[in-house]
């Protein structure tokens, strides 16, 4: 367990990162020297029956270690991010009362910001005639010049909202459009939280991308998609937004062939890693593991430290528990 030596609160530990960065594993290692368990952040990961595309750890990687917040709800219903910082909020909670070290790792920003900044969702109430004037925009200008609109009226926000989520991307504008201020509110949160997001070589990390893509079709992507599909999962519905279904999707109805979802799939996870990133730069107090996840290299340059104090290892969970460590008056129990 992480132990404070100077200050009241309590700790959680945060891994994040862009799609295919590694973070998964480098939490795993990091609970297991830290006797801790793991609260998933990931948007899509949250649903059953979605374990290929969203990439979740299966029971061997995930070497003991209990995960929370993983493979519990219905594809067919939207899941909110009110709902998963309620959950996450609970589970942290019960991992500390266990005499534990909460870990969360994923990679969805406004999942991970909702606990570390305690985002208030209080919601604008609906405007039927605004959502019918937006719904009959992207009608005849695309869903992405609507999102294009929510990018200049608040980045940070469509940063974290894909541009074909039409619903989401409404519902955005909705609030921001509200005549009273229901953007999410921040405020203190009860632990203090330490973020550290792997940063990876973005030709390194492309070329794993694509490899992680021909993997998933090897094992059987199209056929869980096909599973959903008959299952009752919707095209709209919020889980069949996620990246490598939605393609897939379309190619099962014919709408475009087999290459082209996999070209598309792609080109979509190489966005969505940029967009993830964009994120975490806005987020306060990251410190960033750069990665040549080719060699295996992690490396910390921190300048809060004398001289910008660079710290090196060929191991990301042992250099993020070393700068613990050094950096921040700890002790690992």
């Amino acid at each position: 367990m992480i132990e404070d030596k100077t200050k009241d609160k309590a700790f959680v530990l945060v891994i994040t990162g862009p799609t295919a960065s590694g973070k998964s594993e480098a939490a795993v290692n990091a609970a297991i020297r830290l006797n801790g368990e793991i609260i998933s952040a990931d948007s899509m990961q949250v649903y059953k029956h979605m374990n290929i595309g969203t990439a979740k750890l299966s029971d061997s990687e995930m070497r003991g270690i209990k995960h929370h917040m993983l493979d519990f709800a219905d594809p067919r219903r939207d899941f909110s991010v009110a709902e998963y910082q309620k959950l996450a909020l609970e589970a942290i909670r019960s991992i500390m009362e266990k005499g534990k070290t909460p870990i969360i790792s994923g990679g969805t920003g406004l999942y991970i910001s909702s606990v570390t900044e305690m985002l208030s969702f209080s919601g604008a109430t609906k405007n039927d005639a605004y959502r019918s004037e937006l719904e009959d925009f992207a009608k005849v200008n695309g869903t992405e010049m609507l999102h294009s609109l929510l990018a200049q009226k608040d980045p940070e926000i469509a940063a974290s909202i894909h541009h074909n989520n039409l619903r989401r991307v409404i519902r955005a504008l909705e609030i921001l459009n509200s005549d009273t201020d229901t953007r999410p509110s921040r405020a203190e949160p009860e632990y203090r939280f330490l973020i550290y997001c792997l940063d990876p070589d973005r030709k390194q990390l492309y070329a794993r991308i694509d490899a992680r893509v021909s993997d998933m079709l090897s094992k059987g992507l199209e056929k869980e998609v096909r599973s959903l599909l008959k299952l009752g999962v919707t095209c709209d519905s919020t889980a069949m937004q996620a990246i490598g279904y939605k393609e897939l999707a379309k190619h099962i109805h014919g709408e475009i062939t087999l290459e082209g979802a996999v070209n598309e799939i792609k080109r979509r996870t190489r966005l969505y890693a940029k967009r993830q990133m964009t994120w975490f730069r806005r987020m306060h107090g990251i410190i960033y593991v750069k990665a040549d996840i080719n060699k295996g290299n992690y490396a910390i340059e921190d300048p809060d430290t004398e001289n910008g104090y660079i710290m090196s290892d060929t191991d990301a969970a042992g250099l993020i528990l070393r700068h613990l460590e050094q950096s921040c008056n700890m002790g690992l129990t």
